[in-house]
């Protein structure tokens, strides 16, 4: 029995029963080389998966739900007649001549068919498929430029190796013999090289070794998880997709990921395009005939919250990556000053709030305690921060706030994300909705999702026309409709009845409470929705 299973291909053969039952938003897009220029060809509301460049340029091959689609270059799809084959997964490659199209096919169903994972090829136009390999599970990855032989990725003795057969059948040969995974071989232009990711340095990164497996060369060597290798026409480059966090042995969907550009004489590596992606985005040789351009997949998911919490990228404190700046992220505040910030409802100096190793600080021996403004107003955005409270602290993130002499208070006009210790609360009994991540005096958290005093939270607010939502660590603790019969009961029958302003306004800005307790903010970051 098998007794080691890469995470990574489990999740690749798993897809079908997974990531396609998500509701995610697929875009097929061409990047051209020169100008970086990216083009949509076919976006639907489903999962479809790793795009082939037909050899003539005029059309792509996708998979999707088991099956083969041809999309025209104005996004025009048709189904590919694949006979008995339809379990096809995410590993097609075309002849070098352009006639047969290879793929891989489970030869069974269910949770565990990709372990029937078996290479087939097929006339390029559709028909009966022939199979190539006699053992299962294989993954089909490349084609050597004579058209003789395919290389794929196996499980054989307990381990995933590479290996290469001939396309017209026979038998096996097996270049790579190591304990951690080996992936995505391809053969380079001339044939006398294979390209491939692995695990061998201890983290996936790119490597070349001969034709006939020897002398492997470790390429890349970064902070980065570095998949799939793909061989430009002319020999020159190779693209590959690089999750810009550490994914082990894992090729997960939905991640953050980036193109990036391999120079193979200077070694150099330009990264393209950061996005959200990783399995299906370029699993396969996607080059267009004349080397200027590739295709890829990006995903987003069809629910904003979601897909708002995939463009985040945590690792950084007060800046922006390239993926949050391709998402239109916005900055608010830098770690080292207030601009673009004033005390509510005042001109005074903020002498209440200092800023402590790049965060904004809530002093309590300092100042007449002001809530902090934004300069500017907000009206369907996400906001994008994190937290720290201390013990018993209390504090609160407003939003849609009215700043007008009428207004004495934030809480008068706009509604609150609640921030506070409610563990370590000694100031009196406190209501469910008063917990850490509520909407204050109108919704509690649906979950306990804060970490405890002197530890930093990631608080996420999205309000996209009356829906509000609010995140806490990565899970949804309030979801409302702003205006709707329960919102309307809920206020006028609870604390706000006595403040008829109390939700008014659609657009305001975003205050941060200062009850005179110790609180930290930073990492601030805001995206303002269509």
């Amino acid at each position: 029995m098998i007794r080691y299973i890469s995470v990574a291909l489990l999740f690749l053969l798993t897809l079908n029963s997974n990531a396609q039952k998500a509701e995610v938003r697929s875009t097929l897009q061409t990047y051209e080389i020169e100008t970086g220029k990216r083009q949509t060809i076919l976006q639907e509301n489903a999962h479809f998966e790793a795009p082939n460049w037909a050899i003539d340029g005029d059309y792509f091959i996708i998979n999707q739900n088991g099956g083969l689609f041809r999309i025209s270059m104005d996004g025009k799809k048709d189904k590919i007649d694949t006979g008995s084959a339809t379990r096809c997964n995410n590993d097609h490659v075309i002849s070098p001549d352009g006639k047969t199209l290879a793929l891989s096919n489970n030869l069974e169903g269910g949770n565990e068919g990709w372990l029937t994972s078996c290479i087939f090829t097929m006339p390029i136009e559709g028909g009966e498929p022939v199979r190539v390999t006699k053992n299962v599970p294989s993954f089909l990855h490349g084609w050597s430029p004579d058209g003789k032989m395919v290389t794929y990725t196996a499980f054989r003795n307990d381990q995933f190796d590479i290996y290469t057969i001939p396309i017209a059948g026979g038998e096996e040969i097996q270049l790579t013999n190591s304990k951690g995974l080996s992936d995505g071989p391809e053969y380079s232009v001339d044939g006398e090289h294979i390209y491939y990711n692995a695990m061998d340095s201890g983290k996936m990164e790119i490597w070349r070794m001969n034709a006939d497996g020897s002398e492997g060369e470790q390429l890349t060597d970064d902070s980065y998880s570095n998949w799939f290798p793909h061989i430009s026409p002319d020999g020159k480059y190779f693209v590959f997709i690089s999750y810009l966090q550490d994914q082990g042995s894992a090729h997960p969907a939905m991640k953050q990921v980036a193109l990036r550009l391999f120079n193979i004489n200077s070694k150099e590596i330009r990264t393209l395009y950061t996005f959200t992606g990783g399995q299906g985005s370029l699993n396969v040789p996607s080059w267009s005939p004349d080397g200027k351009q590739f295709a890829f997949v990006t995903y987003e998911y069809i629910d904003k919250p979601q897909q708002l919490l995939t463009e985040l990228d945590t690792t950084l404190i007060n800046e922006l990556s390239d993926l949050e700046k391709n998402y239109n992220w916005q900055l608010l505040f830098d770690g080292n000053s207030t601009e673009g910030w004033h005390g509510f409802n005042t001109d005074s100096a903020l002498d209440s709030w200092g800023i402590t190793n790049g965060a904004l600080e809530m002093l309590t021996d300092k100042g007449t305690p002001i809530g902090l403004s934004s300069d500017k107003e907000y009206e369907n955005f996400a906001l994008s921060l994190e937290f720290k409270v201390s013990k018993g602290a209390n504090s609160g993130i407003l939003f849609q706030v009215a700043e007008t002499d009428d207004y004495e208070f934030a809480y008068e006009t706009g509604s609150e994300y609640q921030v506070i210790d409610h563990e370590g609360w000694e100031r009196g009994p406190l209501e469910d909705w008063q917990f850490c991540g509520a909407n204050y005096a109108m919704y509690p958290p649906l979950v306990k999702a804060h970490n405890p005093a002197g530890e930093w939270n990631h608080a996420v607010l999205v309000v996209d026309g009356n829906k509000v939502t609010q995140i806490l660590n990565g899970q949804v603790v309030v979801e409302y409709e702003k205006y709707s019969d329960e919102w309307n009961k809920l206020k006028n029958s609870g604390k706000w009845a006595d403040f008829p302003d109390y939700g008014k306004y659609d657009k305001g800005h975003i205050v941060f409470q200062h009850f005179g307790d110790n609180v930290f903010y930073r990492n601030i970051k805001i995206k303002e929705l269509k």
